[in-house]
């Protein structure tokens, strides 16, 4: 709760008592003759009535929030002047500035967001509330952050698919090899039958000369 100071802030009996006195007062002054025994009546009556002046407690009710900045990067903090809060009575009886010390903010900024949520709680009474959005934004140093895991995912498929060409055309290259093997092996083979089907036709010839002399 907090206490109003205007005027108007008295209780309407104690406000009655007094304008009661007041007036014996006024009317004691207006007469022609009086004596110290009524004067000291009326003077009496005052000093109860003011004594017994009594103040009505104003109770906060309601929160009026007025930001002044509504713009912040990732790990920024609220300043007491990037706001004013005001308290508004309940029952109609007005409004108050409040101080920082009398209400709380709660909110997050450990991450970018357009619509980061503050919460103003009254100190007297954490009931009270009131929120308001703000606009959140990335740090250079996130931004770069995020730029490198970017990179790094990039370079990662970048040497995926490099390992991979690389082992397809290892691939290749071995099925190359083994097809000129098995070429130079076919080649070889005719080879070596020729060469035998020579010899063999080469040594019928001179066994049929051999027979011819005999």
């Amino acid at each position: 709760c907090i206490s109003g100071s205007e005027g108007d802030s008295d209780t309407p009996d104690s406000l009655s008592t007094l304008a009661s006195a007041s007036q014996a007062a006024a009317v004691l002054l207006a007469g022609s003759e009086y004596t110290a025994g009524d004067v000291a009546q009326v003077q009496q009556q005052l000093a109860a009535a003011l004594h017994g002046l009594q103040r009505k407690v104003l109770v906060v009710s309601a929160l009026a929030v007025s930001p002044k900045r509504t713009s912040y990067h990732v790990g920024d903090a609220i300043a007491a002047g990037d706001l004013v809060v005001t308290g508004v009575y309940s029952a109609g009886m007005g409004n108050v500035p409040l101080t920082p010390r009398q209400y709380t903010l709660q909110y997050d900024f450990s991450k970018a967001s357009a619509k980061a949520i503050v919460k103003v709680s009254l100190v007297s009474d954490p009931n009270v509330t009131a929120t308001y959005t703000v606009n959140v934004a990335a740090t250079n140093s996130s931004q770069d952050a995020s730029q490198q895991a970017n990179a790094g995912q990039s370079d990662s498929k970048d040497a995926s698919q490099t390992q991979q060409t690389t082992t397809s055309q290892s691939r290749q290259s071995d099925d190359r090899l083994a097809s000129t093997g098995s070429s130079v092996t076919g080649v070889f083979t005719v080879l070596v039958v020729a060469l035998a089907i020579s010899t063999l036709g080469g040594v019928a010839i001179g066994l049929r000369r051999r027979a011819a002399h005999r």
